[in-house]
């Protein structure tokens, strides 16, 4: 590891992220994106990108840091660059015309990307509105299917909703430019929650067809977004008992292991231990534990497991050692004593 400070200060990054995966430590992993990154700030990080994407399961360790450290630049960047690492490999396959969800990357969509990125510069909506329709009639004209065309159509009725909803809120400069799932935490935050809002969401979801899971889950941020930001203490007590309600809920479109994201997010470490830990995969559950640090309860788990093999016993202990602080050691020898084991 002494090897570390000298190759970042000699420029040899992808030698030095290499020794910092082989180290298993998350903390010298994290250093290590830290230093690389001081020479990205503020520019693009395709670079370093491919540089991490050499390196098996450094992206997945970066794409963690960059939401740990709430980087929304970095974790875009991410993004787009797996999204071209995807098109690049699915181009070079031979595609299987049977399968629906399939999409022919190799189409040009250019004209209709143009006018969809100018609509949303136009002085006005009924600007707007004018070419949202012309890309829909492109989508229509070039590729003879109504997928696209009917996804603009659905674009254009969120906006005439946030037409809508900024006339009562002229100060927020944001609105008309929020994606369909910041519109719905906006709505589901912004205001009192009344039941009248709550429907109008619902019939928004059945008109563009939202997915019930994907719904429920922006749904459930908003809950935390807004306990997060309440500034009364009773207020912000009562929000967190709604969420807490939320989890307790039976059969819940949200995945567990999203709502305990989404509590750690909201900054509810507690909540977030109580959904992870009703996740019914033993492996992704104490995963997530020891993702979200709760090394407690993820040695209760370990040790409440009985039909862990040896051998997955004995990694997952040597896992919390390695990861945990000093003081795991006690949480260990307590349930030895308890589980004799």
């Amino acid at each position: 590891m002494k090897k570390i400070p000298f190759l970042l200060e000699i420029d040899q990054q992808e030698k030095a992220l290499g020794f910092a995966m082989d180290s298993g430590d998350p903390n010298i992993i994290e250093k290590v994106f830290s230093e690389i990154l001081k020479k990205y700030r503020g520019g693009s990080y395709f670079d370093m990108l491919e540089k991490v994407n050499k390196i098996e399961d450094c992206i997945r360790h970066l794409r963690n840091y960059a939401k740990k450290m709430r980087d929304s630049a970095l974790l875009g960047q991410i993004m787009d660059f797996q999204a071209k690492k995807q098109q690049q490999e699915a181009a070079t396959k031979q595609i299987d015309k049977k399968k629906v969800h399939q999409i022919n990357l190799t189409h040009d969509f250019t004209e209709p990307r143009l006018l969809i990125e100018d609509s949303f510069h136009q002085p006005s909506l009924l600007h707007r509105f004018k070419r949202l329709k012309a890309s829909g009639e492109s989508l229509i004209k070039n590729y003879k299917n109504d997928y696209y065309s009917q996804l603009v159509g659905e674009l254009e009725e969120v906006n005439k909703l946030q037409e809508k909803f900024y006339k009562g809120h002229p100060n927020d400069e944001t609105i008309m430019r929020s994606s369909l799932a910041e519109f719905i935490t906006k709505k589901l935050t912004g205001e009192k929650l009344s039941s009248s809002v709550q429907t109008e969401m619902r019939k928004l979801r059945q008109t563009l067809s939202v997915p019930e899971p994907v719904y429920y889950t922006i749904a459930f941020r908003a809950a935390c977004l807004a306990a997060q930001r309440a500034t009364d203490a009773k207020e912000q007590a009562d929000k967190w008992q709604l969420v807490e309600g939320l989890i307790g809920e039976k059969n819940s479109q949200v995945p567990y292991l999203t709502m305990g994201e989404l509590c750690l997010e909201g900054g509810n470490k507690k909540l977030a231990i109580l959904a992870i830990r009703k996740e019914k995969r033993y492996e992704q559950r104490f995963n997530m534990l020891c993702d979200a640090e709760a090394w407690l309860e993820a040695v209760e788990e370990v040790f409440a497991n009985k039909r862990l093999a040896k051998d997955d016993f004995s990694d997952n202990i040597d896992r919390i050692r390695r990861e945990g602080p000093a003081f795991v050691e006690d949480f260990i020898k307590e349930a030895e004593k308890k589980r004799g084991r």
